[in-house]
């Protein structure tokens, strides 16, 4: 499948999860240097409280995801990521046990995030796109707080 996938993807931000023992074998197939990868896993001694969401100005809101938001979303990721997934994001964000968030600015939709469960039990923070970092901080604390019953938390970068 990598095999298939790899040139569709030449020039383009991917984001993606491996398992761990095959993490070398990704990396070899993918050019740009500038690579980095980064595995986070949190123990549950992290608090919302330290993430702030009181600075957002008064034209931001976050709304948690419902399907009539999925149009915004789909247009801003693919601003992002630099094509359209509408499919694997609405099976995404409507996906058990997880939880979305969308941030706007004047009605636009200017960033999203989600948290699932990860197969340590884990809340996994993926993805997380935010054009504004007070905006990325309020939606991290947004979904840490959706989501109490977690063993800690991972996300990716």
């Amino acid at each position: 499948m990598f095999n298939w996938v790899a040139p569709r993807i030449q020039g383009k931000i991917t984001i993606g999860n491996a398992v761990l023992q095959m993490v070398e074998k990704y990396i070899q197939f993918y050019i740009d240097e500038n690579l980095t990868t980064l595995k986070n896993y949190i123990l549950n001694t992290e608090n919302p409280n330290v993430l702030s969401n009181k600075d957002l100005p008064d034209n931001i809101e976050i709304e948690p995801f419902q399907k009539n938001l999925l149009p915004s979303i789909v247009q801003y990721d693919a601003s992002v990521v630099g094509f359209e997934r509408a499919q694997m994001l609405e099976l995404s964000c409507q996906e058990k046990d997880s939880e979305t968030f969308v941030a706007f600015r004047n009605g636009a939709c200017i960033g999203y995030g989600s948290i699932k469960r990860s197969c340590l039990g884990a809340g996994r923070v993926s993805p997380l796109f935010a054009d504004d970092p007070t905006v990325a901080e309020a939606l991290l604390k947004k979904l840490l707080e959706s989501y109490p019953n977690r063993n800690g938390f991972c996300h990716e970068h």
